[in-house]
């Protein structure tokens, strides 16, 4: 039997109300407090995020893809500016190359999505099985494909005596030097120590990392795809691979979304793929260097611009337009941050504005009173032969006691059994 109730906003319960033993707080859990406070990057600050960084990259990767020279640019907006002016010197070859990769590698990335099974079929023949690996390996080895394609194709032309495409050029092969960095440097006839050294970044010296971080974890959310990641062990693996790089005389490096957004592309689910790529990299520097020169510089740009330009969100704009003008804020303003001052400036716009929110809502919570809701209470367990009769008892409480615009609050004290049907 379910009964039915017209109540006032109940009081709040006390201590005594409930189990003791039942209740486990989630503070205890060691592995909930590390890197809590990269929580605070909500999923429209990461969405407003990687759709400008997507921007950025497809935008500073046309010069590349038009086979235009190469100019020095400030920011998103200067590098819109000198494309305009420089449009004219665009070079047939180079844009007929990319364009040709970029359709190419798009008609690729749908090749794993053919369906080869008659309709009414669900069963694949051995065959038929085989095409599909086939297909599908041939897709997620599209950006090695068009490389080795573009590159031969070059050094047809080159041995031919034609230059018609921009080249990656010479690039200097073999391993850095390993050496610990040094802790003071010679200048002006001057020893500059380590504390003066600190000391001339000033704020930078704490800024940067920060951001670093922001944007590491950004990332990471960006493409994670299973269960939730330890940012704590990002940060911890983030620090190792700085200290280790300055014993190779490395820039300071965060998360690239660009390695990511093509390994992504490539098929990559998996951490593993660092082992696999940093191999290759290794042996690559040490023996391919030579062959590196005949690649086209639109072929890359073209690799490039296929993989980011999935990254840009959409869809998450009409949501939030219906659900939650708020959280469209806070996309809009991260990603017109991002464009007009930086990715790191911008996504510390929107992680700031975001706290911000929360202090505000922490601060003037709703508080309503007096207001009146429909509670049904079911008076023993739940299980399947119930299933049925319940929903059609909730439903017409929530029309005759509620008249269909009251909130309706299900009772589950009393309930001390559920099966799967009912869950379900």
């Amino acid at each position: 039997r379910a009964d039915t109730y017209r109540k006032r906003t109940p009081r709040r319960p006390a201590n005594g109300d409930c189990h003791r033993a039942n209740v486990q707080r989630v503070e205890d859990n060691p592995s909930r407090q590390k890197g809590f406070l990269i929580d605070f990057i909500s999923t429209p600050v990461i969405s407003g995020f990687t759709s400008a960084y997507s921007v950025i990259i497809i935008v500073s990767q046309l010069k590349s893809l038009f086979g235009l020279r190469k100019f020095k640019t400030k920011g998103f907006i200067d590098n819109i500016s000198k494309l305009a002016v420089h449009l004219h010197e665009t070079k047939i070859w180079d844009a007929a190359l990319g364009i040709f990769c970029i359709i190419f590698l798009l008609i690729l990335r749908k090749a794993k999505d053919v369906h080869l099974e008659s309709p009414g079929d669900a069963n694949l023949t051995t065959h038929q099985k085989k095409i599909k690996k086939c297909l599908w390996f041939i897709s997620i080895s599209r950006n090695t494909i068009i490389v080795l394609v573009s590159a031969v194709l070059a050094f047809l032309f080159e041995t031919a005596g034609l230059s018609p495409f921009i080249l990656s050029g010479q690039i200097e092969s073999g391993l850095p030097p390993f050496h610990f960095p040094a802790f003071s440097i010679q200048e002006n006839n001057s020893t500059i120590t380590f504390p003066e050294m600190c000391s001339e970044l000033g704020l930078g010296i704490i800024v940067i990392p920060v951001v670093a971080i922001l944007a590491n974890v950004a990332i990471a959310k960006a493409f994670a795809t299973g269960p939730s990641f330890d940012a704590t062990q990002e940060m911890l693996t983030l620090g190792v691979c700085n200290i280790f790089g300055s014993c190779v005389c490395s820039m300071p490096t965060c998360g690239a979304f660009t390695r990511s957004a093509v390994s992504s592309a490539s098929g990559a689910r998996t951490p593993m793929v660092g082992l696999y790529s940093g191999t290759l990299i290794v042996l690559a520097l040490s023996l391919l260097t030579p062959y590196f020169y005949y690649i086209p510089r639109s072929t890359l740009a073209a690799v490039l611009i296929s993989a980011v330009a999935f990254m840009l969100d959409w869809n998450i704009l009409k949501i939030l337009w219906n659900c939650n003008k708020r959280d469209l804020f806070l996309v809009v303003l991260t990603f017109v941050s991002c464009l007009g001052l930086g990715v790191e400036i911008g996504l510390l716009i929107g992680v700031v504005t975001n706290v911000i929110f929360l202090l505000y809502l922490w601060a003037r919570p709703t508080t309503p009173t007096g207001g009146e809701y429909v509670m049904v209470t079911p008076d023993s367990g739940l299980m399947y032969l119930a299933v049925d009769f319940l929903c059609t008892t909730v439903t017409k409480a929530g029309i005759n006691q509620g008249s269909g615009s009251l909130p309706l609050v299900i009772n589950c004290t009393y309930i001390k059994g559920m099966d799967y049907t009912t869950a379900m």
